[in-house]
């Protein structure tokens, strides 16, 4: 995996955001033509033994000790990378907490509860459906779209390994609605934003320190090996 500085976020990364305008424009469309709670229920309806393995797994690449895994990962690649990373999952904390606080929405659980519908809902085994006034938007949407994206936007050579790594990001969106947790506009809302502040994070990152200074080194396996 090759990294390294981009001049043009966008005309480099045409595939990944091509990628993700599809999926967002989707997403609003079909927000605009279901009722409230929809898609939930469509996945109730439709779960299958691989679907709840892979969305039960999946929706903890979302979760804060990938952002550990990160960091080890990109000491070999480059330290403002590496320091970048838990940085990033700071910022998103607190943009999803400040979210949530704000808008204070219920979750599926409750907004179903409250309808006597919760309990008609096929949940996936061994997955805690979470309850409150914490719904918008998903923190592990946000999370899942700004770490993904950031490595994304930090691959010299476009191709396949970016698309893999925003595949990733909307499986992780996705499994928030399908595991109950979230309501669809909570995903969008929180996918959008965790793009952006992949692409802030990314090009703020890019201003530490002097150009090719240590915050360029990384750890030489080279040296390791001898």
């Amino acid at each position: 995996m090759k990294i390294g500085n981009q001049s043009n976020l966008l005309d480099q990364n045409v595939c990944l955001f091509t990628l993700y305008g599809v999926t967002f424009i989707l997403g609003l469309l079909i927000l605009f033509v279901i009722d409230k709670g929809e898609a939930v229920l469509f996945f109730s309806d439709h779960r299958t033994k691989t679907g709840d393995w892979l969305f039960k797994y999946g929706t903890k690449l979302g979760e804060h000790y990938i952002y550990v895994f990160s960091l080890i990962i990109l000491l070999f690649v480059k330290f403002r990378h590496a320091i970048a990373v838990p940085l990033l999952g700071l910022l998103v904390t607190l943009v999803a907490f400040v979210g949530k606080e704000l808008f204070r929405i219920d979750r599926p659980k409750r907004f179903f509860s409250d309808l006597g519908l919760f309990e008609d809902i096929r949940l996936v085994e061994g997955v805690i459906v979470h309850s409150g006034a914490s719904s918008f938007p998903s923190g592990h949407s946000m999370s899942g779209f700004a770490l993904y994206t950031f490595f994304a936007l930090c691959l010299k050579e476009k191709g396949a390994m970016a698309l893999f790594l925003g595949l990733i990001a909307i499986m992780v969106g996705i499994s928030r609605v399908y595991l109950v947790q979230h309501f669809l506009e909570d995903v969008i809302a929180g996918g959008l934003i965790g793009t952006f502040l992949a692409i802030f994070w990314y090009s703020f990152h890019l201003l530490w320190g002097k150009p090719n200074g240590w915050l360029d080194r990384k750890i030489d396996v080279a040296i390791w090996s001898k």
